[in-house]
């Protein structure tokens, strides 16, 4: 049972790194946005507490789409765990081809929802720029 929750698990954890490779240029874009952001507040005249203000508002759109982000990644995995345990309790805790045949579709399940998370996520990050 272990080999085949790990494999589960890993072809997941590649669906979701492969998923948060394709907006990787617009979260560069994001930072970029925010630190040119930060850069105008120091260079701006006035005390250096008003431009350390300044800057951490620059910040807030980052931290926001992240935020976003760890709560849909959040709801993914607590979505996958509530099915798998669902499996677990309609099979008894035995492991059978049942089973495996229910965390199979839990992971189905979950695939689906990473691309549909793929997608929200390019519009999270569309949203701040």
């Amino acid at each position: 049972m272990d080999s085949f929750l790990q494999e589960i698990s890993e072809k997941l954890r590649q669906q979701t790194e492969e998923a948060f490779s394709t907006f990787e240029q617009d979260q560069k874009q994001l930072q970029v946005k925010c630190l040119s952001c930060a850069v105008d507040c120091f260079n701006a005249p006035g005390p250096l507490k008003d431009a350390e203000k300044c800057a951490d508002r620059c910040y807030g759109p980052m931290e926001q789409c992240q935020n976003q982000l760890r709560q849909r990644v959040g709801y993914l995995q607590n979505t996958l765990q509530s099915c798998i345990q669902s499996c677990g309790q309609a099979n008894n805790q035995n492991f059978s081809d049942s089973m495996k045949q229910c965390i199979t579709g839990c992971a189905d399940q979950c695939s689906s929802m990473i691309e549909d998370m793929k997608e929200e996520s390019r519009q999270i990050f569309k949203a701040y720029l």
